[in-house]
């Protein structure tokens, strides 16, 4: 089994162990009570600019709603939609060093007769990161935070972005909330341009991202296929938005590039640039 597909294999498998875990907060399947203790470790300064410790705990459940962690029933419904990265997160990929003075949260989940327990600075690792900087702000009562903090609970659990070798363009648009309306609209203007349908529109994601993708190129019968990656990017989003589309292969050890960068004005295609070699699909 190529490894792509036995990483996004083992992916689907864990997301439906956890999503198991979660049946009873709203997922399908039997009814379950899901218990969550969250114990936030957050740091000042005193006066001998020292840092100080402070914890405090909160505890959530979910079917039927309770506890202390503000927000409850709001983040039972994210927990029915993203178990995963709520209740039992993946292994990190990537993480930043930490300090003195950030927060810690520990996080010790129960439902259906199983126990987790992750801890971590919020936002501090992928995956695994997003989950705790959702306890945190429900915790610190940051409305204004968490809406967005919840957007990126996908992140976590997108079989998408889960896959090896990791698609650095796609976890770093979904970790910075750049997967909006607006870019997708902007997207899908270009992919009505010529050049673009020449490549076939398909073939990039219709997000920000740099997926794995197979390149049907032209030449001699019955013509050539390179698996390589196909990534779009998104620049000036709300002033003259540009969108470029690169498509990337190996040949003899070699990588190539093959591309056009779309203008964009007024929601109209108002200019097309080829960049990099001749695209494969236009090979005669």
């Amino acid at each position: 089994m190529p490894s792509t597909v036995k990483s996004l294999a083992v992916a689907l498998a864990a997301g439906a162990a956890v999503a198991a875990l979660a049946a009873g907060c709203g997922g399908s399947g039997s009814k379950a009570a899901i218990s969550v203790k969250v114990t936030v470790q957050s740091y000042f300064f005193g006066k001998e600019h020292s840092p100080k410790r402070e914890t405090r705990s909160y505890s959530l459940t979910c079917d039927p709603v309770g506890g202390s962690l503000p927000y409850a029933a709001r983040i039972c419904g994210d927990i029915a939609r993203h178990p995963q990265p709520l209740l039992d997160p993946l292994p990190a990929r990537y993480g930043c060093s930490g300090g003195p003075d950030m927060a810690v949260v520990t996080v010790t989940a129960k439902a259906n007769g199983r126990a987790t327990t992750f801890s971590g600075s919020p936002d501090c690792t992928w995956p695994g990161g997003v989950g705790l900087a959702v306890y945190f702000d429900a915790a610190g009562h940051e409305a204004r935070y968490l809406a967005p903090t919840e957007k990126r609970l996908r992140c976590d659990d997108d079989p998408a972005l889960l896959v090896t070798p990791r698609p650095e363009v796609s976890v770093f648009a979904c970790t910075h909330n750049l997967w909006t309306p607006r870019t997708a609209e902007l997207i899908r203007i270009a992919k009505r341009s010529a050049a673009i349908k020449s490549l076939g529109s398909n073939l990039f994601p219709n997000q920000i991202g740099n997926p794995q993708c197979t390149i049907h190129g032209g030449g001699p019968a019955p013509g050539v296929v390179f698996h390589g990656v196909c990534q779009v990017t998104v620049k000036k989003v709300w002033s003259t938005p540009t969108v470029t589309f690169v498509e990337s292969w190996t040949v003899g050890g070699r990588r190539w590039h093959a591309g056009v960068r779309i203008i964009i004005e007024k929601d109209r295609v108002s200019a097309v640039h080829r960049i990099g070699v001749a695209p494969p699909q236009l090979w005669a």
